[in-house]
Formats: C-alpha cells, structure tokens, sequence
C-alpha cells in the first residue's frame, strides 16, 4: 500500500469514528435544549410549590407520572398528581420546599435525581407549623421536546404518626439545608 492510500484510510477511519462519536450524544431532542438536565429544574418545582401553583406543578410531570409518596398509595397520571397537591394547599397554609440535589445521574433523554427536602407548612385551623425532612428520587425524561418528571418516590425522615396523632407537637425547625 502506498502512503497515499494510508493517509486517506487513516483519514476515513477519524471521520468515521468522529461521526459515531457525534452520534451517541444524541440529538437535542433527546437530550433538551441545553443539551443536558436542566440543573435548575429543582429550584423551579420549590418555586411553583412555594407559589402553591398546583398547575404549574403537574406540568412539570408526564401524562402518565407515577407518584410514590410514603405512607400513601401510589398516584398515576398528571391530572392525578394536580389533585394530591390541590388537595395539600387546600388543607395547608404557608407551605415551602427547600430541595437539596446530592446526586444526578444523567444518560441520553434521561435523568435520575436523588435529593434532600424540606418542607414547612402549617395545617390550616392549627397554630403549630410543621416542619418535615426527607428524601427522594425522581426521574426525568425527556417527553414532546421537554424534561418531565415520571416517576418519584419519597420518603420522611419522621416516623409515621400513630394512629389519632396530631401535629401539636410541631413547631421546630431544624437547621436549613444549604
């Protein structure tokens, strides 16, 4: 073989390899508009939650989300999870979530969001604030060109009240997550 014909193979062979390269990263719609997981889509649910905008909310999830909240059954579809949170700012006054990311996990249309909360309220008729900590895990996807969330489940860092129990205990807030 000539030198000729290496250099056009070698040649060949990086534009090749380039392509595939280029390719695996997927296209923007698989990936969104910035091309990766939004980072501030965290701060935009608590901005929605502390508004008490259960519309915007559930447009943050997929048609068909699935819901996993503890101590209650799961919630399936976007309609769905408007209602639960309807239901929770009609029974609640002054509610706010704080999220705090610990680990994102990102592929191609995708990511899965492990996470911190805190989440302040008071229930209305009582004076006592409550305050509760947790976890939880969610994953977006990327659904009609936008990341939606569609699947999450979470869990409290409080045990569940006994049978009867109230919250006139509440009333302390821990330290805030940062």
């Amino acid at each position: 073989m000539h030198l000729g014909h290496l250099r056009t193979l070698g040649l060949a062979c990086a534009m090749i390899c380039a392509l595939l390269l280029t390719a695996s990263c997927g296209s923007d719609d698989e990936r969104g508009p910035a091309g990766a997981y939004p980072t501030e889509a965290p701060v935009t649910w608590d901005k929605f939650f502390d508004a008490h905008d259960a519309a915007a909310l559930a447009a943050e999830y997929s048609e068909s989300a699935i819901s996993m909240p503890f101590n209650a059954p799961t919630v399936t579809g976007r309609a769905a999870v408007q209602a639960e949170f309807e239901k929770f700012f009609a029974q609640n006054e002054g509610a706010t979530h704080k999220t705090r990311v610990e680990e994102l996990l990102e592929g191609p249309g995708w990511a899965i969001e492990r996470a911190a909360y805190t989440l302040t309220f008071t229930p209305k008729g009582q004076s006592k604030y409550v305050v509760e900590t947790g976890r939880h895990v969610m994953c977006r996807k990327i659904e009609n060109g936008r990341w939606q969330i569609v699947w999450e489940l979470w869990n409290s860092d409080q045990p569940a009240p006994a049978p009867g129990a109230t919250t006139a205990d509440a009333g302390t807030l821990p330290p805030p997550l940062d």
